[in-house]
């Protein structure tokens, strides 16, 4: 159950929201509100503290609580998330729990897919331009090549439409909000577990169109090179969108059962882009009898729910935050409270040791 002083916030949030006087209004009196609510005037002082913080109201000393014109402003907000995939493994939960804290804050949250698709980007952002947007919180699609599509969210910026990317960027655009993880650090990370456990002979599997892909791997190749060890520079096995479509709509795992056929012998550990590769690469070991972790360690990234379905399951890295999704959200909200363009937030990783390494 939420504290008291959280839920009079969240219900004077709603009336100031949707009031009609928003520059003249004045909130009823601290002692009032103790009566109405059946509370101490220290919860009643908390719950204005966050209205407060969140530039909905202004307090007066000796004359009270009133409502900043911010308030209209936030009446008519509309923030759209558009991400590659929102029925990919470790999307929804993740946008449940954004849309959970803009809720919160009477914040509407509209999700729009890509489908990992430039042409479908640029259907999406010219219908935005007719929709007046304040924030646009962007995943970008194909970040290792040039988007086509760079005019567009000009546009957009040049309309107001605040940017905010999440994950990888489009380098073009400048003066935007970026959160992102700490790809290097968490590559790094995946490195030293694998020299801790004598798995020198590495491979890795990595997508020809993610930008974060090749900081992943520069992060994790970092760990060899501190320890001087050789580093597999030319082991990448690359597949493209289009096995991850097969992979999506039919289960092909062609591509994966051909790294087992030609790699698998010279190596034994394998680095995976994520958990979704890990998850089915090691299926593809298990089939051809090649015992994972004791022949080829395999190790992934975002600790999905494939890493427990998996066997053995997956040593990956989960975000080293409370519940990502809820502090996206609030990285959002923030921006939308206190005005922050421009700013970089680097998330960092942990390793979640299982059975796979």
């Amino acid at each position: 159950m939420a504290a008291k002083y959280l839920t009079i916030a969240r219900d004077l949030r709603n009336f100031i929201l949707s009031h009609q006087s928003i520059t003249t209004y004045k909130l009823p009196t601290e002692q009032e509100m103790c009566d109405k609510y059946g509370v101490s005037r220290q919860t009643i002082r908390q719950a204005l503290l966050i209205l407060e913080e969140e530039n909905l109201i202004i307090r007066i000393q000796g004359s009270g609580a009133y409502i900043l014109p911010q308030a209209d402003y936030l009446r008519k907000v509309k923030i759209v998330l558009l991400v590659c995939e929102e029925n990919e493994y470790i999307y929804p939960q993740f946008i449940a729990d954004v849309s959970s804290v803009l809720t919160e804050k009477s914040l509407r949250l509209d999700v729009r897919s890509t489908h990992n698709d430039v042409n479908t980007e640029r259907r999406i952002l010219q219908e935005l331009l007719t929709e007046h947007i304040s924030l646009l919180v962007v995943e970008g699609v194909h970040t290792s090549f040039p988007n086509p599509n760079i005019d567009l969210y000009r546009s957009l910026m040049a309309h107001k439409t605040d940017i905010m990317f999440i994950g990888d960027a489009y380098p073009e655009i400048a003066n935007t909000g970026h959160i992102t993880m700490d790809n290097r650090q968490g590559g790094y990370l995946l490195g030293k577990q694998m020299i801790m456990n004598e798995r020198y002979d590495i491979w890795a599997i990595l997508p020809d169109y993610a930008g974060n892909a090749k900081e992943r791997f520069h992060g994790f190749l970092s760990a060899y090179s501190e320890k001087n060890l050789p580093i597999p520079t030319q082991n990448i096995y690359w597949y493209s969108q289009r096995h991850m479509q097969a992979l999506y709509e039919r289960h092909d795992t062609g591509f994966l059962s051909d790294f087992v056929k030609h790699h698998a012998a010279k190596c034994n550990g394998v680095f995976c882009y994520n958990d979704e590769i890990a998850y089915w690469l090691i299926k593809e070991l298990n089939y051809a009898k090649i015992p994972v972790p004791e022949r080829i360690a395999v190790v992934g990234f975002d600790n999905s729910y494939l890493c427990t379905l998996s066997r053995p399951p997956i040593s990956t890295l989960a975000l080293d935050v409370h519940e990502p999704g809820i502090s996206v959200g609030n990285m959002i909200s923030d921006h939308l409270f206190n005005k922050k363009s421009g700013q970089t937030t680097e998330l960092p990783w942990k390793y979640i040791s299982r059975g796979s390494l």
